[in-house]
């Protein structure tokens, strides 16, 4: 609900694409009043209402025109419950989405994709390689290899917001 007249604001149904230890937190702008209006996702264990400064994490998306947006988040505990609420802010005011969202990670087994450091390589126990590209719905062509002397092209096409692609990267 905007608690000044400046946008409206939700979490659109809540979180989607749900590993055990990564999200996708969506949400729908649905006025800004005709400003630049600067989204910012808070997320964490404890639902934190609309106290900003409170939240242990934050996603923040600049600048967004009315409509769908998405988050991709990682780093998150398997078997975990967690809460996010979308924020909109511009010169005409601000909006807190009605309530917040929850969603648990699932559990994961020994093969399960673990974050390397960025926000988009992962591994996993048999030192397989994933990377998650963001996209907007667009094809994608990345290139990977199995050893430097062997390359390989992987082409896929995104469902979502999000493209995921096991690149069967070793490390050797």
């Amino acid at each position: 609900a905007s608690l000044s007249v400046g946008a409206v604001i939700n979490n659109d149904g809540g979180a989607s694409g749900i590993g055990p230890n990564w999200a996708t937190l969506n949400g729908n702008l649905l006025a800004t009043s005709a400003a630049p209006t600067t989204v910012i996702i808070y997320y964490g264990l404890i639902d934190q209402g609309t106290t900003n400064t409170a939240w242990q994490r934050t996603n923040n998306l600049g600048n967004l025109s009315t409509g769908l947006f998405s988050s991709a988040v990682s780093g998150l505990s398997m078997e975990t419950l967690y809460y996010y609420r979308c924020y909109a802010t511009n010169s005409a005011g601000y909006a807190w989405a009605n309530s917040s969202a929850s969603f648990t990670t699932i559990a994961g087994s020994t093969n399960d994709w673990t974050n390397l450091g960025g926000d988009y390589l992962w591994t996993n126990a048999n030192n397989w390689g994933l990377l998650v590209v963001p996209t907007t719905n667009h094809r994608t062509r990345i290139n990977g290899a199995s050893s430097q002397a062997n390359p390989a092209l992987i082409d896929g096409t995104a469902t979502g917001n999000c493209l995921k692609l096991d690149l069967g990267l070793s490390s050797d």
